[in-house]
């Protein structure tokens, strides 16, 4: 689609609020492993509400000394559709287990997700989380790896690992190994403590009630490639069920498979688009990141500018960007990964084109921070004569010295998620309280 702005319509508003609710513990750190741990009591904590010295004895946040958690829904509930949205399943959370055996090493959430039921609306919303960026396995097995050799074919056979294979004939549905990796997670590794169900079975046991209203799947980032993947496992054929409707609704979401799995997928949901920024380069991932930045540069009046997804860069900048697309660009080689369909906003003079500035305090005891009052922060956009630099656009609270690696960042994490909340209308809150010095908290044996 052309660039479409989605302020209008408040049904996608309330989605999406949902989906982003689903990230609440990304930058948490534990020293346990598995679905059972101290993170989703954390995370039920931030949907429902909660004291968080109660929730751990030992986590993160034993000795928080800040006010209680209202919750997500007591807070948000006014702005969502219906008014009445509570959790019914989860919140799930699973870290992975250490790779060596009675490791002390601070782990982080590699998955997340919970279901939320709305009675005015007859509605149960899935909601999965994105990349937690703190953390490393996440990355490397659930988003960069796309190579032929790993690969998965469709229908997808659980439990799935990866096996090193000769690559798949390109007439065969297949999806890449991340999104198999995650599908896995959600569905054998996730189990709620309060039903003691999966996903699975407990949407197998609202079908099975007289009047089980409409399903959506919903997700952000990684999020966005695995909720489209997860429904069209679960509900390979969604007309025949007993759901009045089954809906899916990505966000920012890479290419979960191929162009054969993307035609099946679109038979059975062709109504799903995909939401995207016009300036996130995740969404070009797997089939068009070389979109992200031109290769040559542009001389203007003797120096150097790169025209890129986020306007014009300088040489600084325009280098490290083409450094960083020619590592990742090999790895999706020999599968025709295809984007679901794209409903795209953010035109090189929207509006969109920014992001937010918190007031942030700290606790009594100093250790713990609290945002508030998210404020919108236009930014001028890159041109040949001003392009963006390391120092602009000045990034919002920050009293590091720039560098041309932090500002890269700061831009991928403004039009990543910063722009898809103005886009949508929704304003962003603080879930969980934030650590002042992550690195304070340490696993011992």
């Amino acid at each position: 689609m052309s660039n479409q702005n989605n302020r209008t319509d408040p049904y996608q508003a309330s989605i999406f609020n949902l989906c982003m609710a689903a990230n609440a513990v990304a930058d948490i750190p534990t020293c346990q492993t598995g679905s059972d741990t101290e993170l989703t009591h954390y995370m039920k904590a931030a949907l429902t509400g909660g004291i968080l010295p109660q929730t751990s004895l030992h986590g993160v946040f034993h000795d928080y000394d800040g006010p209680p958690l209202p919750g997500f829904f007591a807070t948000q509930n006014k702005y969502l559709a219906g008014g009445d949205w509570d959790l019914v399943w989860g919140p799930c959370v699973y870290v992975a287990p250490h790779k060596k055996a009675g490791s002390t090493k601070v782990n982080y959430a590699i998955n997340s997700m919970y279901v939320a039921y709305s009675p005015s609306q007859n509605t149960h919303v899935v909601a999965i989380a994105g990349t937690n960026p703190k953390n490393v396995q996440n990355w490397l097995t659930e988003d960069l790896d796309v190579s032929a050799r790993h690969t998965a074919l469709w229908p997808l056979k659980l439990p799935f690992s990866v096996v090193d294979h000769d690559p798949y004939p390109k007439t065969d549905a297949q999806i890449s190994a991340g999104t198999a990796t995650g599908i896995n997670d959600l569905i054998c590794n996730m189990t709620d403590t309060a039903t003691g169900t999966n996903i699975q079975d407990f949407l197998a046991g609202i079908e099975a009630t007289p009047n089980p209203g409409t399903l959506v799947f919903t997700g952000h980032s990684l999020g966005g490639a695995l909720a489209p993947a997860l429904a069209f496992y679960l509900y390979p054929n969604p007309e025949p069920t007993k759901w009045a409707a089954i809906r899916v609704f990505p966000y920012a979401g890479a290419t979960p498979g191929n162009d054969v799995w993307l035609t099946q997928f679109n038979t059975a949901y062709p109504s799903t688009t995909d939401v995207v920024n016009a300036h996130d380069v995740v969404p070009t991932a797997w089939n068009n990141i070389r979109t992200i930045v031109s290769k040559k540069a542009t001389f203007w009046r003797e120096c150097p500018r790169y025209d890129s997804i986020f306007t014009v860069l300088d040489a600084e900048l325009g280098i490290e960007i083409n450094g960083m697309v020619d590592m990742v660009i090999k790895r999706p080689a020999g599968v025709d990964y295809a984007n679901i369909p794209h409903q795209t906003f953010g035109g090189d003079t929207d509006a969109t084109w920014g992001t937010y500035r918190w007031t942030e305090t700290k606790t009594p005891n100093g250790k713990f921070l609290l945002k508030s009052d998210p404020q919108w922060v236009n930014w001028a956009e890159g041109t040949r004569e001003k392009p963006i630099t390391k120092n602009a656009p000045a990034i919002p609270n920050s009293t590091e010295k720039p560098t041309s690696a932090r500002q890269i960042g700061n831009l991928i994490m403004a039009t990543h998620i910063a722009q898809y909340f103005q886009a949508l209308g929704v304003t962003p809150m603080q879930y969980l309280p934030g650590l002042v010095d992550p690195k304070s908290f340490t696993c011992q044996n």
